[in-house]
């Protein structure tokens, strides 16, 4: 499927240096913080990828973290360690079917809508990337960049038109 893809920090540099020519700009991170207070406190979100795949995100507060279940079954690891992440963010982008196999373009650059979720809240927001190279910045209602809870970060990338559920 399109959306089960999965790499590492070094074959993301590998690729850059492979099809980017080097710059001298520094490269910044996201913003992270441990004193984030939630604006909506939520129990879980729905994320439908289509009719027969969904993805649920469910926080729990005995580990501070949001734990991963794909139809209902909770997910786990290869070491059986249940898959967990720190931030969720839904970033909404514009997807576009070419082919009668299934192939699809996802625009990752031209900016929209997000869900940010850490610390058991939820906040609505928008998302931006300055060109196909730049970073993916998330921003909040009044255009002031997100602050991250320290630890992982999973973004689920959904079609514009995927209606999410959230659980209070």
């Amino acid at each position: 499927a399109p959306y089960n893809l999965f790499t590492s920090s070094s074959l993301w540099q590998k690729l850059y240096s492979n099809f980017v020519k080097a710059s001298s700009t520094a490269w910044l991170g996201w913003k992270f913080n441990s004193s984030i207070t939630p604006s909506k406190s939520i129990k879980s979100i729905h994320l439908p990828f289509s009719n027969s795949y969904e993805v649920i995100w469910k926080y729990s507060v005995a580990s501070g973290s949001y734990e991963r279940y794909l139809d209902g079954v909770k997910q786990f690891d290869r070491e059986g360690g249940a898959i967990t992440a720190d931030n969720v963010i839904a970033q909404f982008v514009s997807i576009q079917l070419l082919d009668e196999i299934g192939r699809l373009r996802i625009d990752t650059s031209s900016g929209g809508e997000a869900r940010i979720l850490r610390k058991g809240g939820m906040e609505r927001g928008t998302w931006k990337k300055d060109s196909v190279a730049g970073r993916t910045v998330f921003y909040d209602k009044d255009d002031w960049e997100i602050i991250l809870a320290p630890g992982k970060t999973w973004i689920e990338v959904l079609p514009n038109n995927a209606i999410i559920k959230v659980e209070s």
